[in-house]
């Protein structure tokens, strides 16, 4: 019953068809897997790499940053530093100049004194002078009136 049976020889079909085709075609399908696990393992290492560059990347970028970071602030500091150097210097150079404008001033004012002093005394003894003359003139003038008068009185006498 076997023997006449279609199944039986399609069961046997497929079994010789196994043995026969089954060693190339299990070749095929793992040679297919081997390269799809090369091809894979091959992308693993790839990422992996990358990975790790970038994490050196990261890592060297997180310096420079670090670094720059610190020289910014030493520039910060420094510059603080000069500023308030330079505003002690301002602030003494200020002090100093008032200091100098104001002995300049005061120069200023006792030339000014002295000079309005002289020309009062000039004016002054100018004023004297010409009050002693005319004084001196008065005198003489009556010292001639007087002998004058004198002179008449002895005529008329």
């Amino acid at each position: 019953m076997m023997l006449s049976d279609p199944t039986f020889y399609v069961l046997i079909a497929f079994i010789l068809f196994f043995l026969c085709a089954g060693k190339p075609i299990y070749k095929a399908v793992t040679g297919a897997l081997d390269g799809q696990i090369k091809k894979i393992e091959t992308n693993i290492d790839q990422a992996t790499r990358a990975r790790e560059e970038a994490q050196l990347f990261l890592n060297e970028t997180k310096l420079k940053l670090h670094q720059a970071t610190k020289v910014s602030q030493d520039i910060l500091a420094q510059a603080k530093e000069i500023i308030a150097s330079l505003e002690l210097q301002a602030d003494h150079n200020l002090k100093e100049m008032l200091v100098k404008r104001r002995q300049l001033a005061d120069n200023r004012m006792a030339l000014l004194i002295t000079q309005a002093q002289q020309e009062i005394r000039s004016v002054l003894t100018d004023e004297i002078i010409t009050n002693v003359k005319k004084s001196l003139v008065h005198e003489k003038l009556n010292a001639r009136l007087e002998q004058t008068l004198s002179t008449i009185q002895q005529s008329s006498l």
